[in-house]
């Protein structure tokens, strides 16, 4: 089994298997016939493979076709869906206005602009993390394990709290990713799940919860000594920073791609 960091960097455009490739160029190049030729001069060429995703003749072809989801890896599909959104925020900045408006009641240190925020969510690597984070917790039960392959499954943030303290520094800091990553997930794209337990069910904790956790264990994540030879403190830094933004993004992109694709 692959470790959490392995896991949360396993795919990227530079790396994407044969057949995402190639319903990138056929989507792309849909008046081509020469399609295995295009694909391979262009691997692991990350400009053009990026030019590919953000192409509108690709999303409309994911949008399109109702088998497509099941044809790409579901790393491929949450890119083009995370650099969809990004485009459509910065297509209305009335969104983009009430994201800063909402993450700045917060009282953060620095506080947010609209240009700080394109800044963050326009991080390709922060991008291809939120990608390969969704793709693997998408997998059940893995939400509720720290590792892929875990035999203990963790429903409750206190219970991962105690398993920390009484973890070696190894674990810890995949529990510090897991916190954050967990607590991403519910609050990005299933807002409604934890408004419900607390409106409904009367739980005793809400949104702000989650994401004064997620905040305060991606920080913990980004100080930790193996998250720089991971190559991930820069991320896990905007993820704790830019916690809110991350997560109304995440919003946005459920509301109007999740729900429309699960829908067809």
């Amino acid at each position: 089994m692959a470790t959490p960091i392995e896991e949360l960097k396993r795919h990227s455009l530079e790396s994407l298997p044969e057949r995402d490739l190639l319903f990138l160029v056929k989507a792309f190049a849909d008046q081509r016939t020469d399609y295995e030729r295009i694909r391979e001069l262009v691997l692991g060429d990350v400009d053009i493979i990026g030019m590919f995703v953000e192409s509108d003749r690709v999303f409309q072809t994911l949008m399109d076709q109702r088998t497509a989801v099941h044809n790409i890896s579901p790393y491929l599909f949450f890119t083009l869906l995370l650099r969809r959104t990004f485009r459509d925020l910065e297509e209305r900045p009335e969104l983009l206005g009430s994201a800063v408006e909402s993450a700045n009641r917060r009282s953060p240190t620095i506080p947010w602009n609209e240009d700080r925020m394109r800044r963050l969510l326009g991080d390709r690597q922060l991008v291809s993390y939120l990608a390969n984070m969704i793709s693997a917790f998408s997998r059940s039960p893995r939400m509720f394990q720290v590792a892929d392959g875990d035999e203990q499954l963790h429903y409750y943030l206190v219970d991962l709290v105690q398993h920390c303290q009484e973890s070696d520094p190894v674990r810890r800091f995949w529990i510090y990713c897991h916190i954050g990553n967990y607590t991403l997930f519910l609050t990005g794209l299933f807002p409604e799940f934890i408004e419900h337990r607390y409106k409904v069910l009367g739980r005793p904790v809400d949104e702000n919860y989650y994401i004064d956790f997620g905040k305060t264990y991606y920080g913990l994540a980004s100080d930790h000594p193996l998250s720089r030879r991971s190559e991930l403190d820069t991320v896990f830094t905007q993820l704790s920073s830019g916690f809110e933004i991350v997560k109304l993004f995440l919003n946005y992109m459920a509301q109007r791609y999740l729900r429309h694709a699960g829908s067809n």
